[in-house]
């Protein structure tokens, strides 16, 4: 039984790879694609768009196949298609780009941004997530309202439309390049050469039948690999509905994926026990201000982050997202502002959630007792001002060192709690709890909730909704 049990989790790898996620995105187009180069510092978007008005941008053909970009560089890129006249409403049409990701973790890579030809973000692009909202399912253009309260508008009365996308051709780092002083660190000892190729830029349907079944299957093959013990009757259920649901999906007859699902759906509601806990999970990124990459480019992944994340929130009214450092929200205030009008939006329902408490997410090992209240004053008062609430507690998931004032810095500060992660890593003293517990301060005066989220924290994004 469990060969039969393997065989059924290498089977459902291929039919997700092979039946099912080309399926998710079926091409009606493709997108002409033209290049414009900044091998050094960005220019500014506004300042990109301003100069695109007065005609002095020249962008230059480029065939789709080829390499672009120079490390650290950014290019432009004006993709053109048009929607088929006549062509059917019931599913929602999307664009989806493939710059010449690797299978890779996201940060440390290439990633952009798309915009509508006003200049207006539409959403970010990076390897796990491709996806750009084009058409609504009921044939109406995926819009949002611009500054002057007016909808945009991207498609022309023959169907033609340009979007542009800023591509930044970071360097594959994370995992590749070791911790040590490379060759990458500045433009003029970067390497010159063109190093991704531009694959895909296509008009697609969006059929999200398929992308639920592959969220489906994920799931269960997920639980099956990490339940510890393999010979429970919870682990042989989802075993049978794994084989049942994949023999009823036949790729020749799209519409059995409807039965597909319904095979999984039983195993899947169901709680592994009946006093199971309940999880919820809310969307974060973690965002090292200032690490292996320049400043400027934290600004830029800052705003491509927050954009995808308020995309998600377009499409999903129960998703809700967690951003941390003051900071990070100040350099979207000054790069970004009509992003940062959409976030304060969705912060005031409730659904964006700043909880950083601090400046930036800071070092808890070298500064003094001083520098870390100045973090916290910093940071509330900016959360207070700039954003309308106030923060309850220390977020610090990834700091190298915890000073044992922290307790009672944050008791005194007024917060009820301080989350982090990487004490777990500690060689010394051993943290073992991982649910909500009371630290107590190196003064033994003041105490305060800490959780520590469990060791296994750093996992792959997840699939798009």
């Amino acid at each position: 039984m469990f060969l039969k049990i393997d065989q059924q989790l290498e089977r459902c790898t291929r039919v997700i790879r092979q039946r099912v996620r080309p399926r998710i995105h079926p091409s009606i187009g493709t997108l002409t694609v033209e290049a414009f180069d900044i091998p050094g510092e960005p220019m500014p978007v506004p300042e990109f768009f301003a100069r695109l008005g007065r005609g002095e941008i020249a962008f230059e053909p480029f065939e789709l196949g080829s390499k672009w970009g120079t490390t650290w560089g950014t290019t432009w890129f004006r993709l053109t298609g048009r929607v088929p006249a006549g062509y059917p409403k019931g599913r929602a049409l999307e664009l989806f780009l493939d710059l010449g990701w690797y299978d890779h973790s996201v940060g440390g890579h290439i990633e952009g941004m798309v915009y509508r030809p006003d200049g207006t973000v539409i959403k970010a692009v990076h390897p796990r997530n491709h996806w750009v909202p084009f058409l609504d399912a009921d044939g109406t253009p995926h819009t949002d309202i611009a500054a002057d309260g007016t909808p945009h508008t991207d498609i022309a009365a023959d169907g033609t439309f340009t979007v542009y996308l800023e591509a930044a051709c970071n360097p594959l780092l994370l995992g590749v390049i070791p911790f040590i002083e490379t060759e990458l660190g500045e433009c003029a000892t970067g390497k010159p050469e063109e190093q991704y190729v531009f694959r895909r830029a296509d008009l697609t349907e969006y059929d999200e039948r398929f992308e639920d079944y592959w969220l489906d299957l994920d799931t269960v093959q997920g639980l099956m690999n990490d339940m510890p013990d393999k010979q429970s009757a919870r682990y042989f259920q989802l075993a049978k509905a794994l084989q049942r649901s994949l023999n009823a999906f036949d790729e020749q007859h799209p519409d059995t994926v409807e039965q597909a699902r319904a095979e999984l759906a039983g195993v899947l509601v169901r709680p592994a026990n009946a006093s199971a806990m309940r999880i919820s999970a809310i969307g974060h990124a973690h965002i090292d201000s200032a690490w292996l990459w320049p400043v400027r480019e934290t600004r830029r992944k800052v705003a491509r982050t927050v954009s995808n994340a308020l995309a998600l929130m377009d499409e999903n009214p129960e998703f809700k997202y967690a951003m941390s450092s003051a900071q990070q929200y100040a350099w979207l205030e000054q790069d970004r502002p009509e992003l940062f009008a959409r976030m304060k939006e969705r912060i005031a329902e409730g659904r964006f959630i700043p909880v950083g408490g601090m400046w930036v997410e800071s070092d808890g090992n070298l500064p003094d007792g001083e520098s870390l209240i100045r973090q916290i004053s910093y940071g509330r008062r900016y959360f207070k001002e700039k954003l309308g609430v106030e923060p309850r507690g220390i977020w610090l998931p990834d700091s190298f060192g915890y000073t044992g004032a922290w307790p009672q810095i944050a008791r005194r500060a007024g917060y009820d709690w301080f989350l982090t992660q990487k004490i777990s890593w500690n060689d010394t003293t051993k943290f073992p709890p991982t649910t909500p517990s009371c630290g107590r301060g190196s003064t033994a005066r003041a105490s305060s909730r800490t959780s520590r989220l469990p060791t296994r924290t750093r996992r792959g994004s997840p699939p798009r909704r």
